[in-house]
């Protein structure tokens, strides 16, 4: 074998293993960010579910369950996300407004997994997220015109793992989380029990996560740096509401738009120091389809329960979720 065969081989050699290692990183910093994104995507239902301003004064309970999944469209990561939230706070109302504030405590399991990878052992882990946050909310109505917003600041506490052919790592990191929300309606009643509001709306959500180092038995552990991630949406939508007695169902429809943010980029260096550069994290949709359904009323007069079901799907992603709000007057 001659010098110039022997050099093209070896450089054939460096471009494939170049190629794995940016493989690789891409997929490892796409699984940690996952647990970070599916707290992002909680933002949008908040918008949604924003405080309505016929809300009684009462003690306000809810809690919440969210499935999401991620394919592997864009990148060769599939995910899985799934996990419940609650909240206990108190909604005034004064005429026509309707203010709140509560707490509440969330756990979210993103499990991922290297889809048609040549690896013995394919990428694959997960992350598990805790989460705590206040939650504030206003509603305002004059006329047939409606106004909502809601806000909610937080830390989560996050776990992942991270399993391949070289061995497992694992690190413990934790994350700054904001959101907010707001809704512009109009009721147009089209009979004495049927009404539809058409409305518009903006969500803003973002995450600020601190750097960690792997440990674990894997020889390719990273140091992973701080690293943000946000996604801003616009909706556009309608919800029709029947009125039956004490009992209110309703029905909503809605195309949700990213107009910033999504997209992240994550820089880290190996355990031994070498930069391994940046990687980037695409977002998993532009635009989602948006349906949901559920039931309001009265079960005495002191106390009043809210379900709902709801359904995104869009891009890579499709999310189903369910809350369920209980409140009781003093």
């Amino acid at each position: 074998m001659n010098l110039k065969t022997l050099a093209s081989l070896s450089f054939v050699a460096a471009l494939s293993t170049a190629a794995f290692a940016q493989v690789s990183n891409f997929d490892t910093l796409n699984g940690y960010a996952s647990g970070v994104d599916v707290r992002l995507a909680r933002a949008r239902a908040e918008m949604l579910r924003a405080g309505r301003a016929e809300g009684e004064s009462n003690l306000v309970v809810s809690a919440d369950y969210i499935n999401r999944k991620v394919d592997a469209a864009v990148d060769s990561i599939e995910r899985s996300a799934h996990g419940e939230s609650g909240r206990v706070g108190y909604n005034w109302r004064f005429n026509e407004w309707s203010v709140g504030a509560a707490i509440g405590y969330g756990n979210i399991r993103t499990d991922y997994n290297e889809i048609n990878s040549p690896a013995p052992v394919p990428l694959h882990g997960y992350v598990t997220a805790t989460s705590t946050e206040g939650i504030v909310w206003v509603g305002y109505k004059s006329g047939a015109w409606r106004f909502s917003a809601v806000g909610a600041v937080g830390t989560t506490k996050n776990k992942g793992r991270r399993t391949s052919d070289a061995g497992s790592s694992f690190a413990d990191y934790d994350s700054s989380d904001s959101s907010f929300g707001l809704t512009l309606s109009r009721e147009i009643p089209v009979s004495d029990a049927l009404v539809v509001e058409p409305f518009v709306g903006l969500s803003f959500a973002s995450s600020s996560t601190d750097g960690f180092t792997e440990q674990g038995t894997s020889p390719d552990r990273r140091i992973v740096r701080d690293f943000s991630m946000d996604e801003n949406r616009g909706a556009i939508g309608v919800r029709v509401a029947g009125r039956q007695s004490d009992w209110t169902p309703f029905a909503s429809v809605a195309w949700l738009s990213r107009f910033s943010g999504g997209d992240s980029n994550i820089s880290n260096t190996a355990s031994n120091g070498s930069n391994l550069g940046v990687g980037f994290v695409p977002a998993a949709s532009k635009g989602l389809v948006f349906v949901g359904a559920g039931l309001s009323g009265k079960l005495d007069d002191n106390w009043n329960v809210a379900g709902t079901i709801e359904y995104f799907a869009g891009g890579d992603e499709r999310a189903f979720g369910l809350s369920l709000t209980v409140g009781r007057k003093f």
